[in-house]
């Protein structure tokens, strides 16, 4: 009789090569970026890049699979903040959380803020589908959720009323550029940023305090932003 336990010890290490593989790509995204290599990554978790990419045909999937479950909290987050209490406190908190998400880890932010397209079909065989859905998804629901934040906390006067969703995701983009060239000189530098930006973003009874033209971007004319300036980054 065939002994039962093989396969299944067969199954629990490929279980395992799987979580040594996923927990070193998120340690190599969050120190490099996606730019690094499928290569960098098979070192970091002792593997050979052939059995790398067996269980990730290319590096959309990798990425996909370690960021899947980031993606979906930062749905949460946002949710949860355009319910709260205070909306204004709610509001602050987001940028600022968002800020620490962002600057522990490199990988993440080229992702939320559009620098992944310079990764997507490095490795690929085919057009871009389940990573490009991910993103999609998340950018349409968080969209949804900021939009009812920012009017629930424009209503409580903690913000102008001129900003807009496409305004916040600008600033998230600002934020994180100072993250960038500042972590290794003055970790942190970013929560100086935020405050000035804040400051500037509470209600204003001088009608000559009104944001100068042209107007916010619409959702469209930021994604077509976002895909340009990527593009030419690479």
């Amino acid at each position: 009789m065939a002994d039962s336990t093989v396969p299944r010890q067969l199954r629990r290490d490929a279980q395992e090569n799987l979580e040594r593989v996923l927990e070193h790509a998120a340690a190599v995204f969050a120190s490099g970026g996606l730019g690094v290599t499928l290569a960098d990554i098979a070192a970091a978790a002792g593997v050979g890049v052939g059995t790398l990419y067996r269980r990730f045909p290319d590096k959309d999937e990798l990425i996909l699979a370690v960021y899947r479950d980031k993606m979906l909290a930062t749905i949460g987050k946002v949710q949860l903040a355009s319910v709260a209490a205070d909306p204004g406190a709610a509001f602050r908190g987001l940028i600022e959380s968002g800020a620490d998400d962002f600057a522990s880890d490199r990988g993440f932010r080229d992702l939320v803020l559009g620098g992944l397209t310079e990764s997507l079909g490095w490795a690929r065989s085919g057009p871009p589908t389940a990573l490009n859905e991910a993103i999609d998804f998340m950018n349409t629901s968080i969209s949804g959720h900021l939009a009812v934040l920012i009017e629930r906390a424009k209503a409580a006067g903690e913000l102008r009323a001129d900003v807009e969703p496409t305004d916040v995701q600008l600033v998230n983009a600002a934020v994180q550029a100072v993250v960038g060239f500042s972590s290794t000189s003055r970790p942190g530098i970013e929560k100086r940023m935020i405050s000035m930006i804040l400051d500037g973003l509470r209600p204003r009874s001088d009608a000559d305090r009104a944001l100068p033209t042209p107007p916010a971007l619409t959702e469209e004319e930021l994604g077509r932003a976002v895909r340009s300036s990527a593009g030419q980054r690479r």
